[in-house]
């Protein structure tokens, strides 16, 4: 479960807001992204589709306890030579005929048939979830590492600003006499890293553009300001291990389709089994061979019994062949287990680490600006070089840059953890309330 916090999400070290693209509209904002790319998404439509295509499983399976009902018509002429009925020297036959057929025993492999399907069908839902969980957590990486980028973009851009008034300050004091060349290169120094710097900014928030927009198909009229979003995790990693055991999507797909392979082991092997139907049938002729009589009728009703004795080994081989894919699937299933607990305890460290180091680099942000105001002081009344003052200002800009992306670390473990967990649905973000699109 989590709780959803009307609060903007708001960066720690900076008070800094990118208002969406210029637009008469209103931005769209985060969920409503979410929701646009939760009913547009290929892969979340592929994956619907593939429920529905696997639901067909079921009606398949019901099938085999249910009658088979077949109508045929035909029309014939025949000529006959040297008739041994006298005048029936042929005739042109018209027939109809309706048959039923209605399986009584199959070796039980109906049954069998039946909860394979739904185990199939459950893991085809499973899938969905998977699925849905992937493409939410891949959007929310894109939109928190464009918003990333614009903000560090922010900061080289003022970095470069208030480096190109110290070079000018510099030059300034230089030609009064105050400072001297080498003050005034390593300024400059100074400026030319930074503008390179804010060059390399800018093509950063271009490739985070651009993959935001191939994931959302969004180009314009959204707004990137996020909420805060508490999933309320448990505090211990036994009950997260236990959560995610319980929840995971993948775990589940794993179980069914382990399932669902035994269910097919037990089918193949009841196909030895006899096979047991009744039949009826009613068939008209009118003018019927060698054309005699101007018409008859057939009526038949029975039972039929077939015993497999010999199909060239095929069917063993098949029962051979469906016992391995079960035990496959069964260590599929203990290697995604596994897999899954070793995420799960990696994004939880993650997500404890990242959340330690967002208050870490706040600190470092708050003494660092503060140094910087002092030592600013200390230059102007000459008790420093001011190598200094560009030292302290280049760690300060170095401890914003740490905290934007600590604070991107933090945010996004926040959703890895959640998506192994279970929790990153439609469901619990308040998308829908519904399940899935029909």
């Amino acid at each position: 479960m989590i709780i959803l916090k009307p609060a903007v999400f708001t960066l720690i070290f900076l008070s800094m807001s990118f208002g969406a693209h210029a637009s008469e509209k209103t931005p769209i904002g985060f969920f409503d992204i979410l929701k646009h790319v939760y009913e547009t998404h290929p892969a979340l439509n592929a994956a619907r589709e593939r429920k529905k295509e696997t639901e067909e499983l079921y009606n398949q399976a019901t099938a085999n306890w249910k009658p088979s009902i077949n109508a045929e018509a035909g029309i014939y002429a025949t000529d006959i030579d040297n008739s041994n009925f006298g005048a029936g020297d042929g005739a042109t036959t018209k027939n109809y005929g309706l048959s039923i057929d209605q399986p009584l025993w199959q070796g039980g492999q109906g049954f069998s048939r039946l909860r394979e399907a739904k185990d199939l069908i459950n893991a085809s839902e499973a899938l969905l979830h998977e699925v849905e969980q992937s493409v939410f957590l891949e959007t929310i990486r894109t939109i928190l590492a464009l918003k990333r980028d614009r903000d560090l973009l922010k900061l080289r851009q003022r970095n470069e600003q208030s480096l190109q008034e110290e070079y000018t300050a510099t030059q300034e004091r230089y030609n009064s006499g105050v400072l001297t060349l080498t003050d005034v290169e390593q300024t400059k120094s100074r400026l030319k890293r930074a503008e390179a710097s804010t060059i390399n900014a800018e093509r950063a928030v271009e490739i985070s553009q651009a993959e935001f927009t191939e994931v959302t198909g969004l180009t314009e009229n959204y707004s990137l300001d996020l909420p805060k979003i508490d999933f309320q995790f448990p505090d211990n990693i036994d009950e997260i291990l236990l959560m995610a055991d319980q929840n995971n999507p993948s775990l589940w797909i794993a179980k069914y389709e382990e399932s669902a392979a035994q269910h097919n082991t037990t089918s193949e092997q009841r196909e030895l089994l006899p096979q047991i139907s009744a039949f009826a049938s009613y068939n008209k002729e009118y003018d019927p061979q060698p054309g005699i009589v101007p018409d008859n009728q057939v009526e038949t009703v029975g039972l039929r019994a077939v015993i497999p004795l010999y199909q060239a080994g095929v069917k063993r081989s098949e029962i051979r062949q469906a016992k391995y894919a079960a035990k496959r699937r069964s260590y599929e299933s203990e290697e995604i287990i596994r897999r899954i607990r070793q995420n799960v305890v990696k994004n939880y460290r993650d997500y404890i680490t990242s959340r330690e180091e967002v208050e870490i680099r706040k600190s470092e942000v708050t003494a660092t600006d503060e140094a910087l105001k002092g030592i600013k002081e200390e230059v102007n009344l000459g008790q420093r070089a001011l190598l200094a003052l560009l030292d302290t200002d280049r760690d300060l800009i170095n401890a914003q840059i740490s905290g934007v992306s600590a604070l991107y670390n933090y945010e996004l473990a926040n959703f890895a953890l959640a998506e192994n967990l279970g929790i990153l649905n439609a469901v619990n973000l308040g998308i829908t309330d519904t399940g899935y699109p029909q």
